[in-house]
């Protein structure tokens, strides 16, 4: 009985389903109400939609550097709009 009770759980919570980057886009949500950007439901699903076949370096760099003490110190205001609404900017030569 508590392992089916586990897996309902773990199931409704998605353990184990979410990768680093993913889990990003709910440490972004957050950054962004701290800094009155209000992400809803639907921009961090489709920021996790995004991120979901994010290679293993990038998963790498998301675990590395996601926490929210890293983004808070790492990232502006404005930045945390960048991946709202799912959209994830690609690199360019410039972002040096």
């Amino acid at each position: 009985m508590r392992s089916s009770v586990f897996l309902v759980l773990a199931a409704l919570t998605g353990v184990g389903c979410t990768t680093p980057c993913q889990a990003l886009c709910t440490t972004l949500a957050e950054y962004g109400d701290e800094c009155g950007v209000s992400w809803s439901a639907s921009d961090i699903a489709s920021c996790e939609d995004a991120f979901g076949s994010a290679d293993g370096a990038t998963q790498r760099t998301c675990r590395d550097f996601g926490t929210p003490d890293q983004v808070r110190s790492e990232w502006t205001c404005d930045d945390v709009t960048l991946f709202q609404g799912g959209s994830v900017p690609e690199a360019s030569d410039t972002d040096a």
